[in-house]
């Protein structure tokens, strides 16, 4: 039985979202059931968000299905089955000829399921020829004129944008349709920038949204992300880029539209919108606590593993411990580090170590003119080399166009001059100085979110050996729960510091004795 090959392709991500795959997928299946002289192929070749009209088809899943013919993994009398002649590209004519040519020349015929018609290459050098000129034709006007009116619209849009006057397009949950910040959104997105600027994660980011306001139930972390690296944060309607984050570009290898300023209300201002890019940037993966504060915090000297909690089967809670969690998982076969010590002693050891840690972090947050400069230069150096990369591209492309080659120019000396001022901020850096009041506030915020991910992004952390507990210089010792007032007992500088076994969270209290 002769094979036939299925190709689904669509252009927009939004078609993956709607009924493209399956409509074309229920196609196939008809046919096919007409067809029982043909057996569908386990090689299956599809383009999901991938333009027919510039070719990315070529280069994907299109190009393997013509490599395949080429090298014979097709054999001779398969039809290749797709959704209709569109769906192979639209292309300019006769490119759009070469391509389908160099398919049907190689003995592999094209069935257009849309109106069932078979081209082979005796039909289409005998009565199918015109047909399949005018679907090509019809296919590539089609396209042509819709991207000369998207870019049309664009144009017309952004120079209504630069004159200050509102513009009609998708735009962030935290926007209104005429371009106002919308009160019962913006709040919370200003609070999950800020969340992010300490360090904690997208997921951790969007749990939080969803338990303070049903608006964001059923967005997705990736999302989020989106929004927080999308320039509207700060009153910006972004320049158009494609899938890989370059610039659109028209024929003749000018921007669609650069970055216009001003356009709408920012919902956070600058500083803090470079501060998450900054660490979006540069992201360590920290590990992500839910109900225990300690996550990410202890580790295991003997290996490296983070600690992992141990709930107590007597008493949880009170006698919750953490150990090490490699030797858990292992038995024993990679770790002999085998201590647990209760989370009341850790929590309390943390309380007693962090208050430079909590300094340094706040620091990072507050920072002084010159560092929130140096940071915004950081992130505006990186957009003006994506810049020169992307000029860099049109000149490959389109040849040396005297207006990409003076915008090259110009970028070059914006980097030098942002390079330069960059060099001279960071020989006068001043940090501005914390006070103890906004130490005491951040321990006593109650956020265990926020305070671990403060702690781990500067490194902070304890730890085990055996049951010794070190941080820093300073070295602990726990001693297990002393006999007379049921306490547990923590070795410190030659001091015993008795500490009451309590709900981890609430209040200790403590006694010191030589």
């Amino acid at each position: 039985m002769s094979q036939a090959i299925s190709y689904i392709r669509f252009s927009s991500a939004k078609q993956g979202t709607g009924s493209s795959v399956e409509r074309q997928e229920a196609m196939l299946g008809a046919w096919l059931k007409r067809h029982p002289e043909y057996v569908l192929s386990s090689i299956k070749y599809a383009d999901y968000g991938k333009s027919g009209f510039k070719g990315e088809h070529l280069e994907n899943g299109f190009g393997k299905l013509q490599a395949a013919i080429d090298f014979g993994v097709i054999p001779k009398g398969s039809v290749v089955l797709v959704e209709a002649i569109d769906r192979a590209g639209r292309l300019a004519p006769l490119k759009m000829i070469e391509v389908l040519s160099r398919i049907l020349t190689a003995g592999v015929h094209i069935v257009t399921l849309d109106d069932e018609v078979m081209y082979t290459e005796e039909s289409v050098n005998g009565p199918h020829l015109f047909l399949l000129a005018a679907k090509i034709q019809q296919a590539n006007t089609y396209s042509e004129n819709l991207s000369r009116r998207v870019t049309a619209s664009y144009k017309s849009r952004e120079v209504m944008a630069k004159a200050g006057k509102t513009i009609k397009r998708s735009v962030p949950m935290w926007l209104n349709s005429d371009g106002t910040l919308n009160p019962d959104v913006a709040p919370y997105m200003k609070q999950a920038f800020e969340d992010a600027a300490v360090g904690i994660g997208e997921r951790r980011i969007l749990r939080r949204l969803c338990e303070a306001s049903s608006v964001f139930n059923g967005m997705t972390s990736t999302t989020l992300k989106r929004w927080m690296r999308n320039k509207t944060a700060i009153g910006y309607w972004p320049a158009m880029v494609d899938k890989d984050g370059n610039l659109v570009r028209d024929s003749e290898g000018n921007a669609v539209r650069d970055d216009i300023p001003n356009v709408y209300p920012p919902v956070v201002d600058a500083d803090l919108f470079y501060r998450v890019q900054s660490v979006f940037n540069a992201r360590k993966k920290f590990a992500a606590p839910t109900s225990n504060f300690l996550t990410g915090l202890v580790r295991c000297s003997e290996c490296g593993s983070n600690y992992n909690k141990q709930i107590s089967s007597r008493n949880p809670g009170v006698m919750d411990t953490m150990k090490c969690g490699q030797q858990n998982r292992e038995n024993g076969k990679k770790c002999e580090n085998v201590a647990s010590i209760p989370i009341v002693v850790l929590e309390w050891i943390v309380k007693s170590t962090c208050l430079h840690a909590v300094r340094t972090a706040l620091k990072s947050q507050h920072l002084s003119e010159n560092g929130k400069r140096l940071i915004a230069i950081d992130v505006e150096l990186q957009e003006v080399e994506k810049g020169l990369g992307n000029l860099a591209s049109a000149i490959a492309s389109v040849g040396a166009v005297p207006e990409i080659v003076a915008k090259l120019e110009m970028f070059r000396s914006q980097r030098e001059e942002l390079q330069n001022e960059k060099a001279l901020l960071s020989g006068e850096a001043v940090e501005l100085d914390i006070t103890p009041e906004s130490v005491e506030e951040a321990l006593a915020s109650g956020d265990i979110l926020r305070l671990n991910a403060m702690l781990q992004s500067v490194s902070y952390v304890l730890t085990g050996a055996d049951r010794n507990v070190s941080v820093g210089l300073q070295t602990f010792r726990y001693g297990g729960i002393d006999r007379k007032t049921g306490s547990f007992k923590i070795h410190h500088k030659g001091q015993v510091v008795l500490l009451e076994r309590k709900l981890e969270g609430k209040a200790v209290q403590e006694d010191t004795s030589h």
